[in-house]
């Protein structure tokens, strides 16, 4: 049966999230204009709408009068750091919502967590960057109890959420297969694991051979889950033991990560419909009993940057691939297709758990 994709429009305007700019600094030429809390200002800090250990949707204004410039001269958002003044910062630009108010959902926060945030309005063309005063909100803790088995109608139960999310439309965490620490999470018994900064740390901060658990540097040293002596040292092992499924230790029960059959099952007899939602893109997935569930695009972690967010969906199955051992499965999706392929065990990728 072959994956049914619809295109539907977004159902609420939400934020995609760019890469790492400074707020307070001057990238290039830009200069910077902050807001004096008048109503002439440019850029007007929002409040908190929603907020959850690793999201927070923020709202704000804006008034392009005083610049005499339209929506399509500049990039409305806001800048989010854990520094009070936003050095360095991370820039979301928002979908307008009205004419002078937008709303951005961020992700990727850690739990229990202070950040400070500011709207920005970037006019690229001028060299400018407007901003409103910069506030506060604190991330909540972190919890798994929103999480819940969902009955398709298959051999398994799917997840409500990633590993380490809380609404379906969280990313969850990043793993390479095998490893059961996520991005910025300590592991002491992978002392290979190291900062992008190069300082040496338990913390997941960076994904390659180099830093994968079960190698010595490199994707033809591997000490664990290898059918092939020219690829390391054989086990035959073609499934990830318990102790080395991030589903099972991190939510713990009978939860695991589902296997390339499961995945299969998955493809072949649900219906895939490429959506937007709560301003996330991806799939949501109807099984043949109506119920469904959804799987956010969240790309893949490579080195120490995340890619194709909002483009692909790349989630790891619990299955090697035995004639290339330094691979395992992991089912891709995007606006066009779904299917399994197998990539390298050192890429950092989100997982769906399944259970009985």
């Amino acid at each position: 049966m072959k994956p049914n994709f619809l295109h539907l429009t977004t159902v609420w305007a939400m934020a995609l999230c760019f890469s790492l700019i400074s707020c307070n600094s001057n990238n290039g030429s830009n200069s910077i204009v902050v807001g004096t809390g008048s109503a002439n200002d440019v850029a007007v800090t929002g409040t908190v709408d929603d907020i959850g250990s690793v999201y927070v949707q923020l709202d704000g204004k804006f008034n392009l009068e005083p610049i005499s410039l339209t929506l399509s001269d500049v990039k409305v958002g806001v800048e989010v750091s854990e520094n009070r003044e936003l050095k360095p910062s991370r820039f979301c630009r928002a979908t307008v919502v009205g004419e002078t108010s937008f709303s951005v959902k961020v992700m990727e926060l850690r739990p229990q967590t202070t950040y400070y945030y500011c709207t920005s309005v970037i006019d690229s063309e001028r060299g400018r960057t407007y901003v409103g005063r910069v506030q506060s909100f604190t991330t909540a803790e972190k919890s798994l109890g929103r999480i819940v088995p969902i009955d398709l109608g298959l051999s398994v139960r799917w997840a409500s959420c990633n590993v380490g999310a809380e609404i379906p439309e969280d990313y969850g965490n990043y793993y390479a297969w095998g490893e059961i620490v996520g991005y910025d999470e300590a592991d002491e018994n992978n002392k290979k694991n190291y900062a992008y900064n190069t300082q040496t740390s338990y913390v997941k901060t960076y994904y390659n051979w180099s830093t994968y658990k079960y190698c010595d540097g490199n994707s033809t040293s591997l000490t664990k889950y290898c059918t092939k002596d020219n690829f390391g040292i054989i086990d035959e092992k073609l499934t990830l033991e318990l102790m080395d499924d991030a589903a099972h230790i991190n939510m713990g029960g009978r939860w695991r990560m589902p296997t390339h059959t499961e995945w299969s099952e998955l493809q072949a007899h649900c219906r895939w419909d490429w959506i937007t939602q709560n301003g996330v893109k991806g799939c949501k997935v109807t099984g043949p009993n109506g119920n469904s569930i959804f799987l956010p695009a969240a790309g893949y972690r490579f080195e120490s940057a995340v890619s194709h967010v909002g483009v692909d969906g790349y989630y790891w199955s619990s299955s090697l691939d035995g004639s290339y051992p330094n691979r395992a499965w992991r089912a891709r999706f995007n606006d066009e297709n779904v299917g399994m392929m197998s990539r390298y065990r050192n890429d950092g990728r989100p997982i769906r758990a399944v259970c009985p």
